[in-house]
């Protein structure tokens, strides 16, 4: 038995959750038509529903308490424990932070909601500052079983590009000594990443492949949960809180089911995908001399940039093009180019 498209199942050893989008059914194994695997059993009894989760709280903190962006990672949350694969929907989700600078920000909750998705969901951890595709068996740990592969902490140039078959396609998976396996995309795994920087794409289709929620510095290195909430998650919870972490996992199941992924309008994460790639000076610059349907001289356009900041005096066209795709992509123009006589004309388009 899997999830389907409406539905979703959390198995304990004392009983099973049904969750659809109309809510949640605590049903005895009597009622299973089927079989589930020994691996998919959370091994803990549930109890009684409780609706006050710190876990859901600390979530609510995390968005500074904001509707729409709590609605985008409880919808993500779903999305995750989901383990039915809608070809239409095939995603990763991006952690990140909001706040823009350079160099790593962290401590802000984002690893915590991967662990707790490893508390309902078979979970491959997979150390994204280590990790490298360079390796055949990079993935070997993934199992037909698996359901969700997170890269923790990527680095700034992570390429992911690369995890378009993960993301999308059947997954051949090479492991040492062994043959390898073909994992289908209807049983293949999920992907989240969390990092301290953006993920940088220039084409639409790395960015249509991605949904990311921002996570506030409501907790930071000075400012832990353990500081606000007076425990560690997961190791000093007793029998009730437990309970009630199932209950909002299961509840976020349920959203997801009722309303797809719930997107909001973003704090800073275009924003910081052009800064970290091509500068603040330029982003200032594209701010102040684009909008969606202008034309202008390729040219003239890169002379018009030095001027804006003699810094860039050297800078080569061919660098300032791929920044005015970065640009485009990640703002949802459509770039193009067009020749008139000698002369280069780039658009900036509706897609």
């Amino acid at each position: 038995i899997r999830d389907k498209k409406d539905t979703g199942y959390f198995f304990f050893k004392n009983c099973y959750l049904e969750i659809s989008k109309e809510g949640i059914k605590e049903l005895s194994y009597s009622n299973l038509k089927g079989y589930i695997y020994s691996e998919k059993v959370i091994k803990r009894d549930l109890g009684k529903r409780n609706d006050d989760s710190v876990f859901k709280q600390f979530c609510k903190n995390i968005c500074n308490n904001d509707e729409k962006r709590y609605n985008a990672l409880i919808s993500s949350i779903g999305f995750l424990l989901h383990n039915f694969k809608d070809p239409a929907l095939a995603k990763a989700i991006v952690f990140c932070d909001e706040v823009i600078g350079f160099g790593a920000q962290g401590r802000s909750g984002k690893s915590l909601i991967g662990k707790a998705i490893s508390q309902v969901r078979k979970t491959i951890d997979l150390a994204g500052r280590n990790f490298s595709f360079s390796d055949k068996f990079c993935f070997q740990q993934i199992t037909p079983g698996t359901d969700v592969v997170f890269f923790n902490d990527i680095e700034k140039k992570f390429p992911f590009h690369r995890l378009f078959n993960l993301i999308t396609d059947t997954l051949l998976v090479e492991r040492k000594n062994m043959a390898q396996i073909n994992i289908p995309f209807s049983i293949s795994p999920k992907v989240l990443i969390t990092t301290n920087y953006s993920i940088l794409a220039s084409d639409h289709s790395s960015n249509a492949r991605q949904f990311s929620v921002e996570f506030s510095n409501h907790f930071n290195i000075k400012h832990t949960p353990i500081d606000e909430f007076k425990h560690r998650f997961f190791d000093d919870w007793n029998k009730e809180e437990w309970d009630s972490f199932y209950y909002f996992m299961a509840e976020c199941l349920s959203f997801y089911l009722a309303n797809g992924l719930c997107s909001y309008e973003q704090i800073a994460i275009n924003s910081r995908k052009v800064i970290e790639y091509s500068g603040q000076e330029f982003l200032d610059f594209m701010t102040e001399n684009t909008q969606k349907g202008i034309a202008v001289n390729k040219n003239e356009f890169l002379e018009r940039f030095k001027y804006f900041d003699s810094n860039y005096n050297d800078l080569k066209m061919n660098t300032f093009t791929k920044w005015l795709k970065t640009y485009a992509a990640v703002n949802d123009f459509d770039y193009r180019e067009t020749r008139t006589g000698r002369d280069k004309i780039c658009h900036f388009v509706f897609s």
